[in-house]
């Protein structure tokens, strides 16, 4: 979507694409999604304020490896920039193999529940502010426990909903002290109607938090999100 307004001349855009397959055996799906946002201040013209937020994620699995185990492995990019800060300037996420197990699957598309693990590096880059005036950027590079829970359930004909949970703390290398704190927390619960045939309205509220964010800029961790999305589906 593209949201224009005359009130203080903010515009806001948001859109991606999301590629998948659903093979017996080998499954892929990638994912990318960029944000932009825009507004004039009411009461000094000459300052605007903007962020944009791009993320590409790339997840593989090999299905069934045995009766409740499949094999999977995930890449993940992310940036944001708010005015002139970006965090992150760069933060990658990679797991080379995890496992996930399969609790309860009646449909593997649309009824299931299953959970994984997935030991992943992670490198994140973003503005260190401890010198107002400059722009310097930190890196860090480290370990997390990336872990995942998924329930998708059918309602009615037309109403589904699905149950996102991610949890990963963090920690310098696979055998170091954990760090519980920073978790990268996010909880989220989906509701979606069938309009018509390849066409859903979708209501989705999630939580989230980064202890890291708030140690860095004196800011609140946690962030509430609620998204209303028109979604269209094909196939090919």
């Amino acid at each position: 979507p593209y949201t224009f307004e005359t009130l203080y001349d903010q515009r806001e855009s948001h859109y991606g694409a999301r590629l998948f397959n659903r093979g017996k055996k080998y499954q892929y799906e990638i994912f990318a999604l960029e944000r932009q946002k825009k507004l004039i201040d009411p009461f000094d013209q000459n300052r605007n304020y903007s962020t944009k937020a791009t993320q590409y994620k790339l997840n593989f699995q090999i299905n069934r490896v045995t009766d409740n185990w499949s094999l999977i492995s995930f890449v993940q990019f992310d940036r944001e920039k708010f005015g002139r800060i970006y965090y992150p300037h760069r933060f990658y996420r990679a797991a080379p193999l995890g496992f996930k197990y399969h609790i309860w699957e009646d449909n593997p598309l649309t009824d299931f529940f299953e959970i994984s693990y997935a030991p992943s590096f992670d490198l994140i880059e973003y503005n260190d502010l401890t010198v107002s005036t400059t722009d310097s950027l930190r890196e860090r590079v480290g370990f997390r426990h990336t872990l995942q829970a998924t329930i998708n359930a059918t309602m009615s004909e037309s109403w589904s909903s699905r149950f996102n949970l991610y949890y990963a703390p963090y920690a310098e290398s696979p055998g170091a002290d954990i760090d519980w704190g920073d978790n990268m927390l996010s909880v989220s619960q989906s509701f979606n109607y069938k309009l018509a045939e390849n066409v859903f309205f979708d209501y989705r509220l999630q939580y989230m938090r980064d202890e890291l964010r708030a140690q860095t800029y004196s800011i609140r961790p946690d962030n509430g999100i609620n998204t209303f999305r028109l979604r269209y589906e094909i196939s090919l």
